[in-house]
């Protein structure tokens, strides 16, 4: 079963060195079930408030869209990448969603 949020995927790009690279249905994956952890003692869940001491360890997968890239050419590189995500509720017919926007921009050695 996927996601709630990739389900309502209404919109996603991505760029590499200004040019754009194709996304298609095919690019959302889903990862088998996987366990992470053993946690550190303040990691990022305890930071949002959730109940996860040191040592805790929790089932898990990955479900999003995924971009595979051969390695890149020596030098400055920049990936920009965006989607948007959109919720109706049925039962008041109001809308919400979410948006992301990230540029990572690397020096490949």
């Amino acid at each position: 079963m996927r996601a709630d949020s990739v389900n309502h995927t209404v919109s996603v790009t991505c760029e590499i060195d200004a040019g754009p690279w194709r996304i298609w249905p095919a690019s959302a994956f889903q990862s088998p079930l996987y366990t992470y952890g053993p946690l550190p003692d303040n990691n990022v869940l305890q930071y949002f408030g959730l109940d996860a001491p040191a040592g805790s360890t929790s089932l898990s997968v990955a479900d999003g869209y995924f971009v595979m890239l051969a390695p890149l050419s020596a030098g400055h590189h920049t990936i920009h990448f965006a989607g948007v995500i959109l919720f109706t509720q049925r039962r008041t017919d109001s809308t919400s969603s979410s948006e992301l926007d990230i540029t990572y921009h690397l020096t490949v050695q």
